[in-house]
């Protein structure tokens, strides 16, 4: 038997998973949700602001404190004791901006 050189066990196989460049992604303006956000929680206030005159100091306090930290309006709708206080919105005041939140959404839309 002649003297053949080591063959590779098992024989070493290529690829067939053809290579790909990546493609690059196309970039896009980001989209800013916090200004839709602000404008349908300002229309609400002043929504409300009309309904209830006697409040208006109290709800423009609350207008900008709720545009300043971007709150929306399902989530005045389940607002709580808790959230109230943390707010510093009276209580009465509070159940009234959560209770009318339906009422808004069905007048508008």
């Amino acid at each position: 038997m002649p003297n053949y050189p080591p063959y590779p066990y098992p024989p070493q196989r290529r690829s067939v998973t053809p290579i790909q460049d990546p493609i690059p992604a196309i970039q896009s303006s980001p989209v800013d949700f916090a200004a839709h956000l602000n404008k349908t929680v300002s229309k609400y206030m002043d929504w409300m602001i009309k309904r209830t005159p006697n409040d208006v100091n109290e709800l423009s306090k609350v207008k900008n404190v709720f545009i300043t930290d971007m709150v929306d309006l399902q989530f005045i709708k389940a607002m709580t004791k808790a959230d109230y206080a943390d707010y510093s919105i009276p209580k009465g005041l509070g159940r009234h901006l959560s209770r009318d939140v339906g009422t808004y959404i069905h007048e508008t839309v």
